[in-house]
């Protein structure tokens, strides 16, 4: 059911990719202030579904390798790192990340789908390799 899920939300990635707009509330964090930001990354990571499919793709790996916390650890780094990455690409290169990351946003915004559809077959093949 969760391999259903997941290629329904890649299939729906690629047809709406022509429309598809970034979310009104995800410019005015543009502005926002460090309170404003982890606000909403709390409520982000709380109730967006594509995280919440991730987090069950992710248990439904575990339990059917019978895995325990020790085999979760590199899917934690991975968020933690992915998560950070812009972060750390800003403190490690200063200026040059500052006059990157507009065009970065920029290719994001017309790319989505990309990766969404790309983050898609990754959990497909962990729920379906034995």
């Amino acid at each position: 059911m969760l391999v259903g899920l997941l290629a329904l939300a890649a299939v729906k990635n690629v047809v709406k990719r022509r429309t598809v707009e970034p979310p009104k509330w995800l410019g005015t964090l543009m502005e926002a202030g460090p309170r404003k930001a982890l606000t909403t990354g709390l409520l982000i990571i709380l109730l967006m579904p594509s995280d919440i499919v991730v987090m069950l793709t992710v248990g439904a790996n575990l339990e059917q390798h019978q895995a325990g916390l020790a085999a979760a650890l590199p899917f934690i780094a991975a968020t933690v790192l992915i998560a950070a990455l812009p972060l750390l690409v800003y403190l490690l290169l200063g200026d040059r990340a500052r006059r990157a990351m507009p065009r970065l946003r920029e290719w994001l915004a017309t790319h989505s789908w990309v990766v969404n559809v790309a983050a898609c077959l990754i959990f497909i093949v962990l729920i379906l390799t034995p």
